[in-house]
């Protein structure tokens, strides 16, 4: 009777522990590529000078230029969301609708037009929109 109890109760908590963890999953992700998309955009305006965001959706990865310690060196800031505590499972970014623009912000924080960025974590999809007038970022399911 106590082996058919904990089988029950191990039924239920596995898929609520398995859905909890991709719900964390998807807003640490969403978290730190809104977090990098409001970097490069005062970076941008600090500096004077534009900052791009490229995503490789393919690897799952995105990078910035001339950002944070990657300007003292001269090299590139290199987000994989592959890696824990991420574990994406799929990433989708447009600007304007075209996959093969990089989302660029100019010395002004402007970016080059409206910015969607999917990313999904097993059954788990946020959006990030990026308004085109403001550079301002929302992020929705």
């Amino acid at each position: 009777m106590v082996t058919a109890i904990v089988g029950m109760l191990a039924a239920v908590a596995v898929p609520r522990f398995t859905n909890a963890s991709q719900r964390y999953r998807a807003d640490a992700a969403v978290g730190r590529v809104a977090a990098d998309i409001a970097l490069a955009q005062q970076e941008a305006i600090s500096s004077s000078s534009s900052r791009t965001l490229t995503f490789n959706t393919t690897l799952r990865t995105y990078t910035m230029t001339g950002t944070g310690a990657a300007s003292a060196n001269g090299s590139t800031y290199t987000v994989d969301l592959n890696l824990a505590p991420y574990h994406v499972t799929s990433l989708a970014a447009a600007v304007n609708s075209d996959i093969t623009l990089p989302l660029t912000f100019d010395g002004y924080g402007k970016p080059n037009g409206t910015g969607a960025i999917t990313i999904k974590v097993g059954t788990d999809r946020r959006t990030i929109t990026v308004d085109a007038a403001t550079g301002q970022t929302v992020v929705g399911n």
